[in-house]
């Protein structure tokens, strides 16, 4: 006589953390009915929060895992981090968040943990599928984020600025934010510079960096950025670093001219293999 093999039910339980920030920021939440320490820390119980992992297919198209969030508590009290990140007015420096899967058995020996999905926030939004209690968050994995065009132009150095090839010294300097308006931000005077150095680079302040699109060196106090600035900028120093437009005019100006490398430049006269200099 044969029977079927007892198997014991499982609950599925799901923990996620996001970090940001620098100092690192943590923000950890699981669906379990309460809070638990696991792995790296105490997750907050989210029994709404829901997790769409992508699947494990041969698929060359980009996954991205979808995390439904509940913007309160069970207690009604607000989910902070949530509202936030999918408002448009609180700006987080580049979020990675990690997921973990815990199968819980009848037993601690059939129970069993495993580190599901690693990766990086793309985009979020509120008022999914009309609900307007809930924030949706979703992200794609460090491999998929690597698979981009590089919009190399014929032009275009292929030096990084400051790096070895470069070797262009790029300060930090350290200002006050004085005004912000939109996004435009006035400061304090910065060093006196002889050449536009802060176009194309980035303001940043406790791990978040904002570019800066443009900035004459005539109207030194005035920096036009990529997008607004948290309004906790205003009266508080950051920190300002030059930029480069990959132009062989920008070497000029930083005086590395001989660094610059745009393709094809470093092509020898001749063909190595079948000639000789």
């Amino acid at each position: 006589m044969t029977r079927a093999i007892d198997q014991s039910s499982k609950l599925r339980t799901y923990f996620v953390e996001f970090r940001y920030g620098q100092p690192v920021v943590f923000e950890r939440f699981t669906n379990s009915l309460e809070d638990e320490s696991f792995g790296p820390g105490t997750f907050i119980s989210l029994p709404a929060i829901s997790f769409e992992l992508p699947k494990n297919v041969g698929t060359l198209e980009a996954q991205r895992t979808k995390i439904t969030v509940p913007i309160y508590y069970p207690d009604e009290t607000t989910v902070d981090f949530a509202v936030d990140i999918a408002s448009g007015e609180a700006f987080y420096a580049r979020t990675r968040f990690q997921i973990w899967e815990l199968d819980r058995g009848l037993t601690a020996s059939e129970t069993a943990s495993q580190f599901t999905w690693i990766g990086l926030v793309q985009t979020s939004y509120r008022n999914f599928q009309g609900s307007k209690h809930r924030v949706v968050i979703e992200g794609l994995s460090h491999k998929f984020l690597l698979d981009a065009e590089t919009g190399i132009r014929a032009s275009d150095c292929q030096h990084r600025l400051g790096d070895l090839g470069c070797a262009a010294v790029v300060p930090a300097d350290t200002i006050t934010v004085t005004a912000i308006n939109g996004k435009t931000v006035t400061t304090t005077a910065p060093p006196v510079q002889t050449v536009d150095m802060y176009r194309r680079g980035y303001m940043q302040r406790l791990g978040v960096r904002i570019g800066i699109r443009d900035w004459d060196k005539n109207f030194p106090t005035t920096f036009h950025l990529l997008r607004r600035p948290p309004n906790a900028w205003l009266n508080q120093t950051v920190q300002a670093l030059g930029g480069c437009t990959k132009l062989i005019d920008r070497c000029r100006e930083w005086g590395r001219e001989e660094s610059f490398l745009a393709p094809g430049v470093a092509m020898p006269a001749y063909h190595p293999v079948f000639e000789t200099p």
